[in-house]
């Protein structure tokens, strides 16, 4: 994983909207989109673990950014964007994935609610708006 500078121009980043606001991480970190039909609830499991899925014979979590956001848990899963961070993947609940984008300029964390929930790097410049990128690492850690 290589983090943005604030001198590099055109940071690919996947974009995703969670609770009609635009996200994105790092390409690099994004593995694939896809809805996962099929997966199992873990009983006592922390309120933002989702359940476990099996992608291609491994088993990852699912996790909702909403509860790890502070927003009301998803009522269903609409979509799953598969991360990786520290060689452990895990797939992230959004309500829909936008696609790959260049974007230009980091914007130093602000006052928001990600950066609240300390889970964004920075934020880049896409036209008028910014778009908090998540740290990927810091969501994974939520885990332990």
């Amino acid at each position: 994983m290589s983090p943005f500078a604030l001198d590099q121009a055109g940071t690919l980043a996947c974009l995703f909207e969670l609770a009609s606001q635009t996200f994105g991480v790092e390409i690099s970190q994004a593995r694939e989109a896809r809805v996962f039909d099929d997966y199992t609830v873990v009983p006592l499991a922390p309120s933002h673990l989702i359940g476990m899925a099996n992608l291609r014979g491994a088993i990852i979590p699912i996790l909702d950014l909403r509860v790890l956001l502070g927003l009301p848990a998803r009522a269903q899963m609409l979509q799953a964007l598969v991360v990786e961070a520290n060689a452990v993947r895990v797939a992230l609940a959004v309500d829909h994935v936008i696609g790959v984008e260049s974007l230009d300029e980091l914007i130093e964390p602000g006052e928001s609610l990600v950066e609240a929930a300390a889970l964004a790097r920075g934020r880049l410049r896409r036209g008028a708006e910014t778009v908090p990128i998540l740290d990927v690492v810091r969501i994974v850690e939520s885990l332990t």
